[in-house]
């Protein structure tokens, strides 16, 4: 246990340590060296004392080599609180950073571990960030210093010889599971990459104007040597140096947010660096005019977040900001994210706060950024400000920053991931059946569509990341990890240790035992009066930190066995954390310094000792919680004193006299106690704290000493252990014809106090069965010592669907009979009831009246019910138009009805509300899916098809295709007339895995219902996922047919089946409209007039096709196989065509001539010339020709056979010409590398006749 002295303990060994020379503190060293425990509470100290002394013995530990690479790192991390820094402080540390422990051991760099390479990197990026922080503080306002240090800043890469050059990324993609490279390369890439971060973080901190021209040429990257990474924190030093070069800042950055073709991270940040510039208001709005044409989502949504909160904070000394922000929002484009992917985009927020009685506030700034290429966030920051006495603090910052996790965290939680199908902690410990893949006809058909369309694939960015903190605006922690770092967690998506006797090791048992001094605050501040004395105010605070975790498990009866049967595990964690603040503010008159003190203590401590009993043959799971022994134990105290303090000339130490100390008939007391288990247990609170006239609360903390403790008691009755019991039930089967899934599910759930006089236990029930034959939930609770208490709740439907009933009876056994109308009663056998009555008056689900009577109510529940009354009408009126409220004309005691009434069109509804208090009508409402598809569906249909409608609408990702109109993933629409019967790639999986591809066709067929219309086009689907083939079709009879690798699935004759494939998916069919879900995360909704493809969030930036590549980003959505962008719809539609085989080919005669040559010759320079497209083009097989078109609005035959298209040629000599002709046919040939001299309109037939004896000319289709 920590005393509430030890932090007081620690500032005073802190400051008795400054006092001490070099000699003195060697000898304290001497004597606790071999001491481990006191050793690391006096290395935690000596770490923070600052003085020149210290600093010269921890560089004598350095030279002898008499301290470990870990403890060095601690100290210099601590070292960043140095008040007063002087040159041969930085001397020292520069010697340290240059010493021998900064550099790698002298051999082949493949023979050197990653844990060594790593602890030298934190080591050297602690001492040039201590370094770096110290210089500033010493020279912060002067520019005037020896060169020395600058130089060596400034040199900071070339400081240690590892041949760190440029390094070739070499990155390879094997088996698409891992990134595979040379140990060597990797190795040398780290340190290249780290080195360059730690000199760009180290000049960010000592924020000197003559580096602007090093930190540019990392940002400009110009020899393209430099990661994203190094860029963004180039960025980031310059942010520091901001307001020193206002106007260079601002000149450099201004062309970088301005880019549309940078990365959204460096333009968000240069945005956030320009800020720091301190511009002017017509910056602001120059800024801001910029959204009128952005074209970046997450760009647009960051700016715009941020300029909104910037104008509404309310913090004092940003009122200049605030108002320049303002005035720029008028100029300014509204970018708001969509509501239900906005978490999706990138959002600046600011929140700020402030007391003008205690004069004391501040902000708090929460930044995210995402990027197009990722679901998961690019960089998170949180930094908060406080303002005392006005004067500003950067207090502390974090921040994380990551690039290529998707990948990683979707092998966990993803589509075939690690969680997939685990739906209990059991299955955790269940050994997984790969898949076998073997090679199949539908694997061919899958290779022939690839070698038609080859698109590029999306590979995953290299994983990586990092995370810092700063104190006071300086960064004095950073930390990395790689690829390198995750891959030792992660195998093919499964967390795995590197012990390989894990199990010897669950038994045994391991435990942590981390212990943490530091000064969290020691700072220093004056103002000059007009006495002429200055007022000084002194603020030191500590920290001890103190955190001990034992645990161990045992697997019965091995550890990765195919069928574990229980798990026994038993863990104990006792945090203690214990901060004490001190603050004097006082005058110093040279011969006493007088003034007032305030102690301020918290100390939070939530011991926890559980056992937990996992049973597999049964599905039981036990928690037993150890509840404690003492009467009453301290979980959060906080408390704070006042002092008068004097300092006389002849005395060396404070004398303090306590404010308030003994006028205890004037303080305030509240305590406030919850009992549990009938007073055998209470968590209570209490605080004390002195009123003044005109201020009555607590917060103040100068008005008197206070006291505010949360804690827990213990009872008479108090138990030993608490046991948690849950039972789980669960039967599946699936019936072999038609695959229907039933479930049957009980829950059961114990609470049961153990080692108390009286047991008490809490016994829940549920029961769900959504069988046809009984649909009927029911819940029970009953406590086993109070025999007259029980709560029943029931929830049952009728077979006609016409009627649905809750009824909930709770309290103690005591019949209640209420009246209800002139005529009815209402019974009850227990204190309380409510019954709910939910009445269909027609199948259609056109009308409904749900009535809700109760006997009585507990007050609570009263309290909210009335509230609820109170406040809907007003929240109501910001949701809808149409909203009437009147009082309620009949007596409505005990009674709350509801009827909906269905209006035209069919999803839209009116409703109106009976309350004992008011009656309230609203009109026009709009249903998020139509009432006529949840007609005749069971009620778990019912809600399926809402959360579908739903999920469709609103949550996921939607491509929709009616007609020729297109809508991608992104929410953009186009216009693209399909051509021929030709198969066209609608949605692709174009990430490394390849899980999905989803084919449209297009196709006329016989109208056997319209006989006049003779032909119809419809719509058909082919899509393969994994290695099933699925198709789905419009007969010419109007039925949509669904069919999985070549068999037909037989729905029942209602239509209203649901398919299920086990490790696939499962199909639903309604009669109009199928809907298929794949396991992977692809849904397709198909009918006869449109089609709808949602994918779910981990195919973020991996998608291709039709449907666009689903990034967020709208302004390059026209994206071809070979990843260019287009404007031309058609071109865009045509570069997705899947060509046919030949002439013969039944649905496609269309084929794309890798290389086209222009039947005419053109003239350059006046030079005939030979011209070649660098790009496919779409003409008719050999052996076919255009034909005639159908229009599909008037059924008429036009006289249109083609679309025009620009295409860009390439153009030779006549005499060269005939080398390119000779190769046209080589499968590896083509000039989409060469420059395009002229651009042309070909004309692109839509289909095509073919001769009845055409003849194949397979060369030509490469």
């Amino acid at each position: 246990m920590i005393t509430p002295e030890a932090p007081s303990h620690f500032i005073l060994l802190v400051k008795s340590l400054r006092e001490c020379d070099r000699t003195t503190l060697i000898d304290i060293y001497g004597n606790y060296k071999d001491n481990i425990v006191k050793k690391e509470w006096l290395l935690n100290a000596m770490a923070m004392t600052g003085t020149v002394h210290s600093v010269k013995l921890i560089k004598t530990l350095v030279e002898d080599k008499l301290i470990s690479t870990t403890d060095l790192t601690t100290l210099l991390i601590n070292m960043f609180a140095t008040k007063r820094p002087t040159e041969t402080i930085l001397d020292d540390i520069m010697t340290i950073c240059k010493s021998d422990m900064m550099t790698l051991p002298n051999l082949n760099l493949a023979e050197v571990s990653m844990e060594t390479i790593k602890s030298v990197i934190e080591l050297r990026r602690s001492c040039f960030l201590t370094f770096s922080i110290l210089f500033e503080k010493l020279y912060k306002d002067t520019e005037f210093f020896p060169s020395k240090y600058e130089i060596f800043l400034r040199n900071c890469e070339s400081t240690y010889q590892e041949p760190i050059t440029t390094i070739n990324k070499g990155i390879k993609y094997m088996d698409f599971n891992m990134y595979k490279e040379d140990p060597s390369t990797v190795k040398k890439k780290i340190i290249a990459e780290e080195t360059k971060l730690m000199c760009l973080k180290s000049m960010g901190n000592a924020g000197l104007k003559s580096h602007v021209d090093n930190i540019v040429t990392k940002l400009k990257n110009e020899m393209k040597d430099n990661s994203l990474e190094v860029r963004v924190n180039a960025i980031y030093a310059l942010q520091r140096i901001a307001p020193k070069l206002p106007k260079k800042i601002m000149s450099v950055l201004m062309p970088f947010y301005r880019n549309p073709d940078e990365d959204p991270e460096i333009r968000i940040v240069s945005y956030l660096a320009i800020l720091e510039t301190k511009p002017t208001p017509s910056i602001y709005t120059l800024l801001a005019e910029h959204l009128n044409k952005e074209t970046s989502r997450q760009v647009g949504t960051f700016v715009y977040s941020h300029l909104m909160h910037l104008a509404n904070t309310t913090h004092p000394c940003m009122k200049y900001e605030s108002q320049a922000a303002h005035m720029a929002l008028r100029f300014a484009r509204p970018f708001v994210a969509p509501f239900v992917s906005s978490l999706h985009y990138s959002h600046g927020l600011h929140k700020s706060f402030y007391n003008d009685n205690l004069k004391m506030g501040g902000y708090a700034d929460i930044h995210n950024i995402f990027t197009q290429s990722s679901i998961v966030p690019r960089f998170i920051k949180t930094k908060i400000n406080v303002n005392i006495f006005g004067q500003n603090i950067d207090l502390i910052e974090t921040g994380i920053r990551t690039e290529g996790l998707q990948y990683f965290v979707e092998k966990i939680f993803g589509p075939k991931g690690f969680w997939e199908k685990r739906q209990s902690l059991f299955d955790f410990l269940k050994r997984r059946n790969e898949r076998s893949i073997e090679k199949s006809a539908i694997r061919d058909e899958i290779d022939i569509l690839k070698e038609k369309v080859k698109s590029r694939y999306r590979m995953p960015e290299e994983p990586k990341g990092s995370m810092y903190v700063k104190m006071f605006g300086d960064e004095i922690f950073y930390k990395a990890f790689n690829k390198d770092d995750i891959k030792n967690l992660l195998v093919d998506g499964k967390i795995i240790p590197n012990d390989r006797n894990i199990e010897e090791t669950l038994r045994r048992g391991d435990s942590i035992n981390y212990k943490k001094a530091t000064l969290l605050l020691d700072t220093e501040y004056q103002e000059p009066t007009i006495l002429g004395i200055p007022v000084s105010l002194n603020i030191t605070s500590g920290l001890i930190m103190k955190l001990k975790a034992i645990g161990r498990a045992e697997v019965k009866p091995e550890l990765f066995t195919p069928k574990p049967t229980g798990v026994n595990a038993h863990g104990i964690t006792t945090p203690n954390i214990m901060i004490t603040m001190l603050g004097k503010m006082g005058v110093d008159c040279t011969l006493m310094k007088t003034g007032i003190a305030l102690n301020a203590t918290t100390h939070v401590y939530v011991p926890i000792e559980a056992r937990a009993e996992l049973n597999m043959e049964d599905n039981t799971y036990k928690v037993n919680v150890v509840t404690q022994e003492e009467y009453k134990r301290d979980l959060i105290t906080f408390e704070h004193n006042l002092y008068t303090y004097t300092t006389k000339m002849d005395k060396s130490l404070d004398q303090y006299t306590k404010i308030n100390g003994v006028i205890v008939n004037t303080i305030k007391q509240n305590t406030t106690c919850l009992t549990l288990l009938k007073n055998a247990f209470a968590i209570c609170s209490e605080y004390k704290y002195v009123p003044r006239k005109h201020v009555h609360d607590p917060m103040y903390l100068l008005t008197g000493p206070s006291h505010f403790q949360i804690y827990s008691v213990k009872g008479y009755d108090m138990p030993k252990e608490l046991q948690f019991e849950l039972k789980i039930k669960d039967t599946q089967s699936l019936e072999p014809v038609v695959r229907v899934l039933k479930s049957n599910t009980k829950y059961e759930l114990k609470f049961t106090t153990l080692g108390a006089p009286k047991e008490e236990t809490f016994t829940y029930r549920m029961r769900m069965d959504i069988s046809p034959e009984e649909r009927k939930l029911e819940l029970i609770h009953i406590r086993s010592n109070v025999p007259e208490f029980k709560s029943k709740m029931k929830l049952q439907m009728t077979k006609l669907m016409k009627e649905v009933i809750f009824d909930w009876e709770f309290g103690e056994s005591k019949p209640v009979r209420h009246p209800i109308t002139t005529t009815d009663t209402f019974d009850s056998e227990r204190e309380y009831r409510l019954l709910m009555i939910t009445t269909l008056p027609k199948t259609d689900l056109s009308e409904m009246h749900i009535k809700t009577v109760y006997t009585e109510l507990p007050t609570t529940m009263k309290t909210i019910c009335s509230k609820i009354e109170t406040l809907l009408p007003k929240y109501l009126y910001k949701m809808f138009y149409n909203v009437e409220v009147h009082p309620t004309k009949h007596d409505m005691s005990h009674t709350v009805e509801l009827f909906t009434k269905l209006v035209t069109p069919d999803n839209i509804i009116e409703m109106l509300l009976k309350t004992p208090l008011q009656e309230i009508r609203v009109r026009n409402i709009t249903l998020p899916v139509p009432i006529k598809n949840l007609v005749h569906k069971k009620i778990p249909g019912s809600v399926e098809g809402i959360k579908d409608a739903i999920l469709r609408k609103m949550i996921l990702p939607t491509c929709i295709v009616e007609n020729n109109v297109f809508k991608t993933f992104d929410n953009v629409t186009y216009m693209y007339e399909m051509p021929g019967s030709c198969l066209h790639v609608l949605a692709k999986d174009c990430s490394p895995s390849e899980r999905f591809v989803v084919l449209l066709q297009n196709k006329n067929v016989v109208d056997q219902v319209n006989v006049e219309r003779n032909t119809i086009r419809r719509n058909k689907i082919i899509a393969y996922v994994d290695d099933n083939k699925i198709e789905m079709y419009t007969t010419a009879e109007h039925k949509v047919i669904a069919r999985v690798n070549n068999e037909i699935l037989n729905f029942t004759p209602d239509n209203k089946m649901t398919v299920v494939m086990p490790s696939f998916g499962k199909f639903m069919h309604n009669g109009t409209e199928i809907n298929m879900t794949a396991e992977i995360g692809l849904h397709i909704y198909y009918s006869e007039h449109y089609v709808h493809t949602q994918v779910t969030a981990w195919y973020f930036n991996k998608t291709c096709g039709l449907c666009g590549d689903y990034n967020g980003e709208t302004y390059k959505e026209l994206i071809t196989p070979t990843e260019q962008s287009v404007k031309s719809t058609d071109k865009f539609g045509l570069s997705w065509l899947v060509e046919g085989d030949d002439c013969n080919d039944e649905d496609c005669k269309l084929m794309k001539q890798k290389i086209y040559p222009l039947d005419e010759y053109v003239y350059i320079n006046e030079n005939e010339m030979s011209c070649f497209s660098v790009e496919p083009v779409l003409t008719c097989q050999p052996g076919c020709r255009p034909t005639q078109l159908t229009d599909l609005n008037t059924y008429m035959t036009t006289t249109h056979m083609a679309t025009k298209t620009k295409v860009g040629f390439y153009c030779v000599k006549f005499k060269e010409s005939e080398m390119i002709r000779d190769r046209i046919g080589k499968r590896n040939f083509d000039l989409t590398a060469k420059k395009i001299d002229i651009t042309k309109e070909i004309s692109v037939p839509h289909e095509c006749i073919c001769e009845a004896q055409c003849k194949h000319y397979p060369f030509l289709q490469y």
